[in-house]
């Protein structure tokens, strides 16, 4: 009887343990979800996303060779990996669906 008690304290520690485990984890993905929160919106409060994406791709086209410039839509040609090996595909996929092989 004595063996069949300590058994069942044991699994009883387990769950409490458990339990508790989840709980502080949850706490702290809490508390990093607002830590992150409050630098998105005082450190970056300022930053304009769609102004630098907008920048960098005039950089990056200014700096491709034109084999490396989408002949329908202007985007940027990507190396991709498929079934038959790697290919240049269009970056604006699924909207533009060119693609070329790789010479």
């Amino acid at each position: 009887m004595d063996g069949q008690l300590l058994i069942v304290c044991f699994v009883i520690c387990g769950i409490v343990l458990t339990v508790v485990y989840k709980i502080s984890k949850s706490i702290l993905i809490k508390k990093r979800r607002e830590r992150l929160d409050y630098l998105a919106r005082n450190l970056l409060s300022d930053f304009n996303f769609e102004k630098e994406k907008r920048e960098i791709r005039s950089i990056a086209r200014r700096h491709l060779p034109q084999s490396h410039i989408c002949p329908r839509c202007g985007g940027i040609l990507l190396v991709r990996k498929g079934r038959y090996g790697p290919f240049l595909g269009c970056n604006h996929y699924p909207e533009c669906r060119y693609t070329r092989n790789i010479e």
